[in-house]
């Protein structure tokens, strides 16, 4: 048997390959390499723990903690642990190995000298053959609810329901944390950008005519306490109720009254079916107040990335300086108070960036110079304008290949910028010593800079310790695409009135109602502040050309002064133009220019309501249309022009 067996085998042997049994030792080596060489995870954890760098506080009050040595990796936006269990998030880090962070929970129990951590989501292990092993820490972002169940609601910065008190309801749950998102984002790079093309219609006809709002634009919406901010910035949210925008308000240091008077116009108005309100009142931390400010940011952010449009208004941006003030304070304050510290923690001082200034004395008021964007300034004022950009950089129109989505941003805050010449004693001197100006001229020039100086005193108001410094709205004024500068009022019942020499968008007029544009409505602005600097300044001012000037300016101004809760779609924009172009305006009576106005555009919906709609919804205008439109509008003003 065994034999008759063997000749199958030989022929099978014969015909079947001979195993190769060399090993392959490039390949045993390449295996052993890996196995080594992968990181033991439980010992990579061990490892990160031992080497983390913990963190000390230096200070911590109203919603702020200065902390000195935390981890050097972690990114702004980090969520940080405090030893006792309150909460907090990475705001800034300095060149000095001080950083600054806000407190979100348990701020009462935190205490000077109190150890604190970067929160880690993960470690990242890499093999490279050549270098080695390496991981790489990833920490844990601090993260806001984002979902769609903040439609329609009040909400804090975590998204817990708001009462009409302004207070956290009790046994609040967050609502939206299905979707979170980063409190402190990253803007969007220039890569991931596009330039601003289309507009943001307000339904306030001065910002849409002189300064119009364009979808990814950031503006600073300023001018005297009383000038009617707040309801311009309301009036902002309610236009977009029908126009698919995402709007996201934040109230700042709001009394319980001012707050529930927010709630009730826009309910009112039928404007909270696509806005959320996230809500920081006046007892509420400057930390808690600038999460909410950011809250508000993030938010949006989420409509942005997902393709659409978002708008965020932030009523009162004082918020922002305040607490970046109070930062510094606290930090130049520290030298003495740290030195103690140190010394109880074993005159360990000297190893620090910041015990080393305070052991040499050096000054803690940053007020060495440095290049910063081109200019030379202090590093804290370097430091600020840094800080200040970080929230303007969120607005932004991304680019089509990361979704085109937009995100507009409106920052309103009170205070005044610096206008026209130069105040006081230097102008005076250089309007006297000037060698081409008449004497009638210079008289003339120093009479209306006194009545500016002196309306500018009076027109104050009752709330001047309400508005910030000038030098701090030129700064967010040089930071944002563009300002909003209202006039000051005789009283709260009185229009608000943008002012034309003031104001200005710098995208140019990209975000014009296209109709508006093909009308060439930028000019508007400059022969209005043309007409202004003539009223104060020309020498021949009976002259009957420059009379009918200011009399044109002067109908046109009254148009476009805005009354709280009437908006002005659009569409009656250009009607407004047509009638200027076409010196209709002239007609209107001083004194009664609004109603007589008013009856007019009345006139054209009546007649040409098709045209009206067609426009409205395509912003094209065509020749017929517009010749409709002027035959109504001439009706609709019966009557000669008015005098000059």
């Amino acid at each position: 048997m065994l034999a008759a067996a063997c000749p199958d085998h030989d022929v099978l042997g014969a015909n079947a390959a001979e195993p190769d049994d060399t090993p392959d030792w490039d390949a045993e080596m390449s295996i052993f390499k890996s196995r080594m060489m992968r990181p033991n995870q439980l010992e990579v954890q061990r490892q990160l723990a031992a080497d983390r760098e913990v963190g000390a506080v230096l200070y911590c009050g109203d919603g702020l903690a200065i902390i000195e040595g935390l981890e050097n990796d972690a990114d702004v936006g980090t969520t940080v642990s405090f030893v006792s269990g309150a909460t907090g998030v990475l705001l800034w880090r300095r060149d000095d190995n001080l950083c600054y962070a806000l407190v979100l929970g348990g701020a009462q129990n935190v205490s000077v000298g109190e150890r604190v951590t970067c929160r880690v989501a993960g470690v990242l292990q890499v093999v490279d053959e050549d270098e080695g092993p390496s991981t790489k820490t990833q920490y844990d972002a601090f993260k806001v609810p984002a979902g769609d169940a903040l439609r329609g609601r009040f909400v804090d910065f975590l998204g817990r329901p708001v009462g009409p008190d302004g207070g956290v309801e009790p046994g609040a749950v967050p609502l939206g944390a299905e979707k979170k998102v980063a409190l402190l984002n990253a803007a969007p790079d220039m890569d991931a950008r596009e330039p601003i093309c289309a507009g943001l219609p307000t339904g306030i006809a001065g910002i849409d005519v002189l300064v119009p709002l364009g979808k990814g634009q950031s503006l600073l919406l300023t001018g005297p306490s009383g000038s009617g901010k707040t309801a311009l910035a309301l009036d902002m949210v309610a236009a977009q109720k029908d126009s698919g925008v995402r709007c996201v308000y934040a109230s700042i240091g709001a009394s319980p009254e001012v707050l529930a008077d927010v709630r009730g116009q826009l309910e009112a108005r039928g404007a909270m079916g696509n806005t959320t309100v996230v809500a920081a009142t006046a007892g509420a931390s400057l930390g808690e107040q600038y999460a909410a400010i950011c809250a508000a940011c993030a938010i949006a952010e989420r409509e942005r990335d997902a393709g659409g449009d978002a708008l965020v208004v932030v009523d009162d941006l004082r918020a922002m300086f305040d607490l970046w003030a109070r930062i510094n304070s606290e930090v130049a304050a520290l030298g003495d108070a740290y030195l103690l510290y140190r010394g109880k923690e074993g005159g360990q001082m000297e190893n620090t960036a910041l015990g080393q200034k305070a052991l040499e004395g050096a000054s803690m008021d940053d007020d060495e110079m440095v290049e910063y964007e081109g200019m030379i300034v202090s590093v804290a004022v370097a430091q600020r304008r840094k800080f200040l950009s970080a929230l303007v950089q969120r607005s932004a129109k991304l680019h089509r290949r990361n979704g085109g989505g937009s995100l507009a941003l409106v920052g309103v805050l009170a205070g005044r910028p610096a206008q026209g010449m130069a105040r006081g004693d230097k102008a005076r001197a250089a309007i006297r010593n000037s060698k081409t100006l008449s004497d009638e001229r210079k008289e003339r020039m120093l009479r209306a800079l006194d009545e500016q100086e002196a309306s500018a005193a009076g027109e104050r108001g009752p709330h001047p310790e309400r508005e910030v410094a000038t030098e701090v709205v030129e700064e967010l004024m040089s930071i944002t695409d563009g300002q909003i500068l209202l006039e000051a009022r005789a009283d709260e019942d009185a229009p608000s009135v943008v002012s034309a020499s003031g104001s200005v968008s710098r995208i140019g007029g990209r975000a014009y109602f296209r109709p508006l544009e093909r009308l060439h409505t930028s000019e508007v602005r400059l022969d209005l502040a043309q007409a202004e600097d003539e009223s104060r300044f020309a020498s021949n001012q009976g002259d009957p050309l420059m009379v009918r000037r200011r009399g044109a300016a002067a109908r046109l101004r009254a148009l476009l002064a805005h009354r709280a809760g009437a908006p002005v779609p659009p569409v009656e924009c250009v009607m407004m133009m047509l009638a200027l172009r076409k010196h209709l305006l002239d007609r209107l009576p001083a004194g009664g220019e609004r109603g007589a106005w008013r009856a007019a555009v009345d006139r054209v919906y009546r007649e040409c309501g098709a045209d009206v709609e067609e426009m409205a919804r395509t912003q094209v205008m065509t020749t017929k249309a517009e010749a409709r439109f002027l035959h109504a509008l001439e009706e609709g003003l019966p009557g000669p022009p008015a005098a000059p």
